[in-house]
């Protein structure tokens, strides 16, 4: 339920301000959106209305406290986070066991229609009101009230609570985590702020009184401290005066709670700290520590942030470049510049590389900063970044009419905590212009220098090994970098887009309009089929799918392949025979685009989001990386070199492990869905990587998908120029039946265990069942659908919310469109290793308990209605629809599937999926998998990645 922030971006440094009962824009020259209607009560309380329909019907409710772990005693260390908890173990008008019950039959689905978040800064509460209408905007008042002021708070609740908090705990705990933890540890030395993380203390945790959590409530969920924000399909003056009625009223208890003394960054130079871990990537992260001082929100600020975000993105394209270099120096490198905890103003260049080279490393993104200090920054630099930021804020305004309301929510949020003024996009716009207009190389490079005059550098190293001369050795291998000479930057030579052109534009041969999904189908003499669906839900945005070949269908069913490095970015970061992927970057710069690439069961895909002025473009870039690509062995490496730390990453938890092993157990060991383990990466070549989608690409049928804001006539004109234009196509071939063979694995008694390198505490227990594809009898998918639901909510109720056993209890489910026969239903939850039998145990009563009796109708409302709900406004969203139609020429059943899903989900009823708990929920087809952690030996600590086996099969 909680977001546990480390290194996020917040408000003042030294003793914060108290709580102000006004907004940024009374102290401000930069105008608010005069869209929105902002108000302050008596009390204090701030509140902020914005009218919006994008998606019809959708409201949604933000309430935030600027109060969060920073302002906890010693003895309430996780306290905030706590308090957050308890938020939903019952208040003075909503007894405990209506707190989740009442949501859900509204239609809310449990973690993404509500839920809560913790920072060091402040907690906030998030509900997403599934439609406007006048009981449900009371009722969702109404909770944010209770909140408020009203919470029980009882003894017996925090005691039942303490478990899933620990279970959180110990599910955020992994090794990213813990470096994190010692890099603000470093970086922050001597301030407040390293004694508080949300999570807070165990011993807290387990120990503390509720009257601890009273205290930290009554002293800091006060109105001044409070900001609501309601956003959606509503009358604002209407709700205006449903926050006056239900919140006027509210007055704290008690002392006020007072601000933590934060401090200033301790005077320091060139320091290095060395954490050895070997679940860890390798990163290097060199700050410069300033003291934070919050500046008022003014266009001057805005300026100087504007040139200061051009200065930091040329020298991150200086980065990138070297980093898809044949010499590719190091794998990532980023510069970056963002307020610690309103503790300091702090400027990272962060640097990831292999065990081996990370001197040569941090030598090279050193270098490349200080020459960018040094020397400047060129004209045509600053012009070119400043074309694309401009693009960019123009973009926006022409998106803003049909903007999403849960993303307007979250950025007023965030701007009632950052302290900066909501402005509409027109007037981020005005700003922009105004402050790019006549921008010189020298402003830029100034702004550059600016942000390196704090204290140090301060490395931060995490390794998975221990380095030579350790902390000590580090210090001198940075001083020996800066003592070396920097030399001028040669002038990158300018570029042409060479892929304006692929010859005669196509010709249609076939039309086909789908009248009642408002979708056109089309088709060119060289067999690429079009599909077409304008929309007006996002305004100017354009999103663009081209699916060619057949995907996991085209990949052998004998052994493993390197399709891992093809979806890892091998691919796209490969560029084009014509040109690489960071100077299409740069060619590009103006223009708005998207390449993604993902293999799917049915395709390989390749994606991308445009405006309609940005089409052709859009289409020139997708169809070069079908016809031309740059296959560049680079790109192959460096995605090679960063599986190995995600593997080790994954390994180290055992929600990490099961993400690992469960796609090849569900498909009984087919390779196809196998990942790759460290002798895969060890042995790989990049001609590996081609022979997965080389073949596909030359001749593999295409489908090409546009939906939103564009007419059929725009898209075919520029499909016609670009894929219509490719040489013919060879008609699609059926796949070999054997390869759509696909089994769930045979049943076993025995669970299957596999092992973890995380914390001993760490355990997982999942069982899954067998059902069937989406295509034979859809009413039956839903069916299943629905009693997944309903398994998923029972889980929660016993697991999290009685026993204290787990933070997550999820479920999933997969019914194919492809594989026939092939679905399954599954449910995990992170436990305690002592706590794997009581899983099994809780999901063998409330199969048992469904099998054997019909649900009620609350139930299954409250399992049915969330679905619909979201399918609801799914079809209001691009997405969805791209999604949806991406391969419905070639699989025509889906347009059926879209048309029956919310039918076919209203349609089902108790007797239904008791039907289906008889069928497929049966112990004699249960699969079942626990996840421990290693067991302890008494050989040497592992010093570095190697090949372990991450699961040992009965």
């Amino acid at each position: 339920m909680s977001a546990l922030c480390l290194l996020a971006a917040s408000g003042p440094a030294l003793a914060a301000p108290a709580p102000v009962a006004d907004w940024p824009q009374a102290h401000s020259d930069v105008p608010a959106d005069p869209a929105v209607r902002f108000g302050v009560l008596p009390n204090g309380m701030r509140y902020a209305i914005m009218k919006n329909a994008t998606p019809k019907g959708e409201v949604a409710i933000r309430f935030r406290i600027a109060a969060g772990s920073l302002d906890e005693t010693d003895a309430q260390q996780g306290l905030a986070h706590f308090t957050e908890h308890m938020a939903f173990r019952g208040s003075t008008h909503v007894p405990e066991s209506e707190v989740w019950t009442g949501l859900q039959r509204l239609g809310m689905a449990i973690g993404a229609d509500t839920s809560a978040y913790t920072t060091e800064t402040q907690t906030f509460y998030l509900l997403n009101l599934p439609n406007a209408e006048a009981a449900t905007v009371d009722f969702g008042l109404m909770r944010i009230r209770e909140i408020a002021s009203e919470l029980t708070l009882s003894q017996s609740a925090m005691d039942a609570e303490r478990g899933t908090v620990l279970g959180e705990e110990r599910l955020r705990d992994t090794p990213d985590y813990r470096t994190t933890k010692a890099q603000r540890d470093f970086f922050l030395k001597g301030q407040w702020a390293i004694n508080r993380y949300p999570i807070g203390k165990v011993e807290v945790i387990k120990n503390a009184p509720v009257a601890l959590i009273r205290d930290f409530y009554h002293a800091y969920y006060r109105p001044e401290r409070a900001t609501l924000i309601v956003v959606g399909d509503v009358d604002p003056q209407a709700i205006e005066a449903k926050i006056k009625a239900r919140f006027s009223d509210w007055k704290g208890v008690g002392p006020a709670g007072q601000d933590p003394p934060l401090g200033s960054p301790l005077q320091r130079g060139l320091e290095s700290r060395l954490v050895v871990d070997p679940n860890l990537a390798r990163s290097t992260m060199i700050a410069w520590v300033a003291p934070y001082q919050a500046p008022p929100a003014t266009v001057a600020v805005a300026r100087q942030d504007l040139l200061e975000g051009l200065a930091l993105n040329i020298v991150n394209r200086r980065l990138q470049a070297l980093a898809n270099s044949p010499e590719r120096p190091f794998q990532d490198a980023l510069l970056s510049r963002r307020n610690l905890l309103r503790s300091a103003n702090v400027t990272f260049l962060g640097v990831s590389s292999d065990p081996q080279h990370w001197r040569d490393a941090l030598d090279a993104a050193e270098t490349t900063r200080r020459q960018a200090v040094q020397y400047g920054l060129t004209q045509p630099e600053v012009d070119r970044e400043a074309a694309g930021m401009r693009v960019r804020y123009q973009a926006a305004v022409a998106a803003a009419s049909t903007r999403q309301t849960s993303g307007l929510a979250g950025a007023l949020l965030a701007s009632s905590e950052s302290g900066d003024v909501f402005s509409s996009p027109a007037q981020n716009l005005a700003i922009v212009e105004q402050a790019l207009k006549g921008v010189t190389a020298d402003q830029v490079t100034a702004a550059l220098r600016a942000a390196f005059e704090g204290s140090g550098p301060l490395i931060f190293v995490a390794h998975p090994v221990a380095l030579d001369g350790g902390e000590a050795g580090v210090t001198r291998a940075f001083a020996e970098i800066e003592a070396k000479p920097v030399a001028v930057r040669a002038n990158a030579a300018a570029l042409v887009w060479p892929y304006a052109s692929f010859g005669a534009p196509g010709q249609v041969v076939d039309q086909r309009f789908i009248d009642d999904l408002d979708t056109h189908f089309i088709r060119f003499a060289n067999g690429v089929r079009l599909t077409v669906k304008q929309t007006k839900f996002s305004a100017d945005q354009v999103l663009v799918s081209v699916k060619v070949g057949d995907g996991l269908l085209d990949l052998p069913k004998d052994r493993k392949t390197a399709r891992w490095a093809v979806d890892s970015g091998g691919f796209v970061l490969g560029g084009l025979k014509a040109i690489s992927f960071e100077d299409i970057q740069t060619v590009l710069n103006a223009k708005a685009y998207g390449v993604t690439f993902a293999t799917r069961d049915d395709g390989f895909y390749l994606t991308g989001a445009t405006r309609p002025v940005d089409l052709d473009t859009q289409m020139q870039l997708l169809a070069a990386y079908v016809s031309d690509p740059g296959w560049r062995p680079e790109a192959f490496e460096r995605a090679r070199a960063s599986a190995g730390p995600e593997i080790n990453r994954l390994i180290a938890s055992p929600t990490g492990v099961m993400q690992l092993e469960l796609p090849l157990l569900l498909h009984d060991n087919d390779p196809r869905w196998a990942q790759p383990n460290f002798i895969d990466l060890a042995q790989a070549k990049p001609d590996d990587m081609k022979s997965v989608i080389q073949g596909p690409l030359s001749t593999g049928p295409i489908e090409v998908t546009v939906v939103g804001d564009i007419t059929p006539e725009r898209a075919v004109q520029a499909v016609a120029a670009t894929f219509g234009a490719l040489p013919l196509r060879p008609p699609a071939a059926s796949p070999d039946p054997k390869a759509r063979a696909v089994h769930f694995p045979p049943f076993s008694a025995k669970p299957y265990l596999l092992h973890h390198r995380g914390r001993p505490d760490q355990a997982l227990a999942l069982i899954a069942w067998p059902t069937m594809d989406n295509l034979v009898d859809p009413q039956k998918v839903r069916d299943i659908r629905v009693l997944e639901q309903i398994i998923q909510l029972r889980l929660f109720a016993q697991l999290r919310v009685v026993d204290g056993a787990a933070y997550e209890a999820q479920t999933g489910l997969e019914s194919s469109e492809i594989f026939p026969g092939y679905g399954d239903v599954y449910a995990f939850a992170e436990v305690p290793p002592d706590k794997t039998d009581l899983f099994f145990d809780v999901v063998a009563k409330i199969i048992a308990d469904l099998r054997a009796h019909e649900v009620s109708a609350d139930e299954l409302e409250r399992a049915r209605r969330p679905r619909v709900e979201l399918f609801t406004q799914n079809q209001q969203n691009n997405g969805y629809w791209l999604g949806s139609l991406s391969n419905a020429q070639s699989e025509p059943a889906k347009l059926d599937l879209i048309r029956s899903t919310i039918p076919d989900l209203k349609r089902v009823t108790a007797a239904a999926v008791h039907r289906a708990a008889m069928d497929f929920f049966t112990d004699d087809h249960a699969l079942k998998m626990v996840v421990l952690p290693v067991p302890p030996a008494p050989a040497a600590p592992i010093a570095a990645p190697v090949a372990i086996p991450t699961s040992a099969h009965p």
